[in-house]
């Protein structure tokens, strides 16, 4: 690999990805998930499972993925990215973090998640209402994938996409946050914006649970 391309992956994971993992771990441990065992769909090396755990200690998370990473830090299975091997229901929650637009068929894949999770899914995604905004997240995703054998298919969805696939699978987002933070400023200015969210998605049998407490804004479609 050029020494450019190692240079702007150690640049990468030092300013970027860490504050990325915290970020998105500080969001999640904020849901009202108490008591919970997760299942990590594409869970990477683990480090944003083990981040979530060192937030909710009374959290457990493993994962499944495609790929073997070196020295993950949870425990993982491979699978085949479209059969997840738990049973139906088996899982009180299923984390999917950056995961569904790298899919062939993110909405196959969504029906296959839906199904092994009992109470419903935590998502982490993009949001992509123009086509600036399928550019930059093109660029984003190639930038932070390139080298790690990721496919990469740039399947991004508006959130009018991602309503009709919700509603399909029977799961309700009852808290969504899209203010993360992710990046430093500058850098912030062009990759935050609206274009990630964190969303706590319950099964249609869950509703009706008032008590729930809301982490921050909720998403009522792009902005003006």
């Amino acid at each position: 690999m050029p020494r450019w391309s190692n240079l702007l992956g150690r640049v990468h994971r030092g300013s970027i990805m860490e504050r990325r993992t915290r970020k998105i771990a500080e969001a999640i441990s904020l849901l009202p998930i108490a008591d919970t065992r997760i299942l990590d769909v594409g869970c990477g090396n683990g480090m944003l499972a083990l981040s979530i755990m060192r937030l909710r200690p009374d959290v457990y998370v493993e994962g499944v993925d495609i790929m073997e990473w070196p020295n993950p830090s949870i425990p993982v299975r491979l699978f085949d990215g479209v059969s997840i091997p738990a049973d139906s229901g088996e899982w009180d929650y299923c984390l999917v973090s950056d995961v569904l637009h790298h899919c062939v068929a993110p909405e196959k894949f969504l029906c296959e998640i839906v199904r092994v999770s009992g109470k419903g899914l935590i998502l982490k995604d993009h949001l992509a209402e123009t086509t600036w905004d399928r550019v930059v997240l093109s660029f984003m995703d190639w930038f932070g994938n390139f080298g790690h054998g990721v496919g990469l298919r740039y399947n991004y969805w508006s959130w009018h996409q991602w309503e009709a696939e919700f509603s399909r699978n029977g799961v309700v987002p009852t808290l969504v946050q899209n203010r993360l933070n992710l990046y430093p400023f500058p850098f912030s200015m062009m990759f935050d914006r609206n274009l990630h969210f964190v969303s706590l998605l319950e099964k249609a049998k869950c509703q009706g649970n008032e008590s729930l407490p809301s982490i921050s804004t909720t998403y009522n479609g792009p902005p003006p």
